[in-house]
């Protein structure tokens, strides 16, 4: 549909209206997308650091490593900075 079309059939006084409706419903779309992946992997780095971190805190020093490198990717997928 053309936002000329889209103008006429939501009652936008014209194409620009719509086009702003548009946009806006996209950017929307796509937040609630980003946010749904987001989540998703926090989850999967929550599984895979409960795996290791009993040999963790007992020395395991691979697994220390492998809590690190989780903990480190969880900051950047919430973009808390690492420093």
């Amino acid at each position: 549909m053309s936002y000329d079309n889209i103008a006429a059939r939501l009652g936008y006084a014209n194409r620009s209206g719509a086009w702003k409706a548009v946009q806006a419903a996209l950017r929307e779309h796509q937040a609630e997308a980003v946010d749904d992946y987001r989540a998703r992997q926090v989850m999967a780095l929550d599984r895979l650091q409960m795996g290791v971190w009993g040999e963790a805190m007992a020395g395991d020093t691979k697994a220390v490593g492998t809590v690190v490198r989780v903990i480190g990717q969880r900051c950047r997928l919430l973009g808390l900075g690492l420093g």
